[in-house]
């Protein structure tokens, strides 16, 4: 990626899209149209790469978040390492549905995106039980090492199959 060829309208877009969680809304907001808003996000995620690299990325920070969390001394380290959680959640959902909606044909997109969204249900369920279990033998702290490490694993292990097996799956469209 060399930052020198991006064009820093896209940028602009960008924070409007995340600021007010819709291209349709981003767009009026900047005076342009839909179509326009997603052609400048789509120009951007092929500068940035590959999505699949960007979820690794926000999981990666949110576990380190999620690990900092441990070490919390203060109401306001606690805060600064909650919002690096809430980064890793709005870094890694929005390019997760795009990779749904590339890999299911349209009938079938539907259900995808009901079990992905149930997969976050499911994990809030077992962050309780587990979290519970945890802090009521071990304390706060060592559930938070808890439910931050098995993100790191996740990623490495990510990285290790792209990197033994190569990138699979990539359509070419945004």
């Amino acid at each position: 990626m060399i930052l020198r060829y991006l064009d820093l309208n896209l940028l602009h877009v960008f924070d409007a899209v995340s600021r007010t969680g819709s291209n349709i809304k981003a767009a009026e907001e900047l005076n342009l149209t839909q179509s326009a808003a997603s052609n400048a996000i789509c120009r951007l995620r092929e500068h940035l790469g590959d999505r699949r690299k960007i979820i690794v990325v926000a999981a990666v920070f949110g576990s380190f978040a999620i690990l900092l969390t441990d070490g919390g001394q203060s109401f306001a380290h606690l805060i600064f390492t909650r919002m690096g959680v809430a980064a890793d959640e709005s870094g890694s959902v929005a390019p997760a549905l795009s990779v749904i909606s590339d890999l299911y044909p349209q009938d079938k997109r539907v259900g995808a995106m009901a079990i992905f969204a149930a997969g976050n249900n499911l994990g809030v369920l077992l962050a309780f039980l587990t979290g519970g279990v945890v802090c009521q033998l071990y304390g706060w702290r060592a559930a938070f090492i808890c439910a931050g490490v098995p993100g790191l694993v996740l990623a490495h292990w990510r990285f290790h199959i792209s990197l033994v097996f190569g990138a699979y799956g990539t359509t070419g469209v945004c």
